[in-house]
């Protein structure tokens, strides 16, 4: 999943999470990389550790803190 983070909002917690089942969700094995950072938002994409034969869903949780 690709996402767009926005630096200034440094009370927001960005937590990409994962699912097999929409039912249970994780952030266990979300690897996260910066592709762009123009200083005011970055260009993030996240994934998951491959498991095979199991469909994933991806959701974004944001947290005030």
């Amino acid at each position: 999943v690709t996402y767009t983070k926005v630096l200034a909002a440094t009370d927001l917690i960005y937590t990409v999470q994962c699912s097999t089942d929409l039912l249970t969700w994780s952030s266990a094995g979300i690897t996260e990389e910066i592709l762009s950072d123009d200083g005011v938002t970055q260009l993030v994409r996240a994934s998951a550790s491959s498991v095979t034969g199991l469909q994933k869903f991806f959701r974004i949780a944001l947290t005030l803190q």
